[in-house]
């Protein structure tokens, strides 16, 4: 099992009108001697643990992700061209896509959190230019 996560946020997402934070992402300290990928903890504006993204154990696609969350699992999947990537829920319930990669588009279903859907791709852009970095 996965430690929470350090002190410092890598991503917030930010209230354009009253500068208030809507959501925060913190690395995940590693567990002492377990190897693991690295993944970031998802808190919600009180500080209260929302959840873990991470790359997807269930996928054997290196290019898939979950976030994984008390009130069940989101997929992201990349597209096998870099160009996109697709959010479903557990059941397969598609919540999200996202077409091209300069610039993006991104289409969110209804009664769908679109703050946590941006913060889960700017989390995945932060996860691989980190590992990205640690092969250098």
């Amino acid at each position: 099992k996965q430690g929470l996560s350090g002190d410092i946020r890598r991503l917030t997402l930010w209230s354009a009108i009253d500068g208030m934070p809507f959501a925060s992402c913190r690395d995940v300290k590693p567990v002492a001697g377990q190897q693991q990928q690295p993944a970031l903890a998802i808190y919600q504006p009180t500080e209260i643990p929302f959840g873990v993204l991470q790359p997807s154990p269930n996928v054997g696609d290196s290019r898939a992700y979950s976030i994984v969350a008390n009130a069940g699992e989101i997929f992201l999947y990349r597209a096998a061209d870099g160009s996109g990537m697709r959010m479903e829920d557990g059941s397969g319930r598609l919540l999200a896509m996202v077409m091209g990669t300069e610039p993006r588009f991104m289409r969110v279903g209804p009664q769908v959190d679109a703050g946590l859907i941006t913060l889960a791709l700017l989390g995945i852009d932060l996860l691989e230019h980190d590992a990205g970095m640690m092969q250098q």
